[in-house]
């Protein structure tokens, strides 16, 4: 009897375990799935949207090479510094490129551009409008704005991402360039001295940091013109204008003028002046 009762008693417990379950589904098996589509939901929408942005970042390379095009025309002056594809596709596809760009060296590329962009607008040429009413093509305060942009940019690179040795090298000579329009010779040296001690850099951008190095060395030393004598020397004149021969003997019969037109071995004339004449480099006192 109590064998008998005992299974009664699991029987009612499994049953009665059956009948929560059913319920269970019954109150709460809506929410159930309804959290399972949610989470699936999420996993699909984030698994598309890495793919989307593979996809995107795909595409970074070519717009930074558009904006680069955008710069050469611009250096060219076939683009002004107020055209909208400077203004607005060239900027735009640098900041796509720095704000999606995943890996160090696009992203360094990016703010490369960016000082290459602003340097060649600080240094566009100073044209003379079509017309009274055309306004110019870039005011000196978009010239001086657009330096302290590169200059910023370019800084970025070195801060940011030093061991991308090819868009440090952009910076590097973008900042000795900007320190040369300053005439600020000591830095533009300094950027250039850094150049040589990067190790990984190409031997070319060594020798040309190199060269100009030499070349600041050159510019900051004194342009010497030549002696100014006190008194104008003469040029030299052929014998025939003096009354002597070849040998350098008076000529028996001496009737030179103070200026002739003796005939050179060539066949033409070579005409002297009476006046005297400073040699050939020298320089002259202004006559007052």
């Amino acid at each position: 009897m109590k064998s008998e009762h005992r299974h009664e008693l699991k029987t009612n417990d499994l049953a009665k375990g059956i009948l929560t379950a059913g319920d269970y589904v019954r109150v709460y098996g809506g929410r159930v799935a309804l959290g399972v589509a949610i989470v699936i939901l999420v996993i699909v929408l984030i698994m598309q949207q890495a793919a989307r942005s593979r996809q995107a970042e795909t595409l970074l390379p070519a717009q930074l090479a558009q904006a680069r095009a955008q710069i050469e025309q611009l250096q060219q002056t076939q683009l002004t510094p107020n055209d909208r594809q400077i203004t607005d596709d060239a900027r735009n596809a640098i900041k796509a490129v720095k704000d999606n760009a995943s890996n160090d060296a696009l992203k360094a590329e990016a703010f490369a551009t960016e000082g290459d962009l602003n340097w060649a607008i600080a240094n566009y040429p100073k044209l003379t409008p079509t017309s009274t009413t055309a306004p110019v093509p870039v005011t000196d305060a978009q010239r001086t704005e657009a330096a302290s942009a590169a200059k910023a940019a370019y800084q970025q690179v070195l801060d940011k991402y030093p061991t991308q040795t090819l868009a440090v090298l952009t910076a590097r000579f973008g900042l000795a360039a900007l320190a040369e329009n300053a005439r600020d010779w000591a830095t533009a040296r300094q950027q250039y001295e850094a150049v040589k001690a990067i190790e990984a850099a190409p031997k070319v951008y060594k020798q040309l940091a190199e060269g100009r190095i030499q070349y600041l060395e050159l510019i900051q030393k004194p342009v010497l013109i030549g002696q100014v004598p006190e008194k104008p020397l003469p040029p030299p004149l052929d014998p025939a204008d003096m009354g002597l021969d070849e040998s350098g003997l008076p000529r028996k019969s001496s009737t030179s003028k103070p200026a002739t037109t003796a005939t050179s071995t060539t066949g033409q004339s070579t005409t002297h002046p009476a006046t005297t004449a400073p040699k050939a480099g020298a320089t002259t006192k202004p006559s007052k």
